[in-house]
């Protein structure tokens, strides 16, 4: 086996066991995060959602934009964006 090859597969076998190691730490972290308060946090704000989607009219005309935001935003934003998101209800 050349050098060329042996670091390749070295290389390699690295990436593969950090990438295994990410996702593992993903998990951990995602298990983690249930239950937390952070985590009611989000589920409430996506309850508010609903209920400011089905009565748009109480909103200023330019405040529309924010009843736009996904299910992935409340999931994946940062708490302070959505505390901000919040303040303008």
């Amino acid at each position: 086996m050349r050098a060329e090859e042996w670091a390749t597969r070295i290389s390699k076998t690295y990436i593969d066991f950090l990438v295994q190691m990410w996702n593992i730490r993903c998990q951990i972290v995602h298990a983690t995060s249930v239950g937390t308060s952070d985590h009611a946090y989000r589920i409430a704000s996506m309850e508010m959602l609903q209920k400011v989607k089905k009565t748009p009219w109480h909103l200023q005309y330019q405040d529309m934009h924010i009843i736009k935001r996904s299910k992935k935003f409340f999931n994946k934003a940062p708490m302070a964006t959505i505390k901000m998101w919040r303040k303008r209800l």
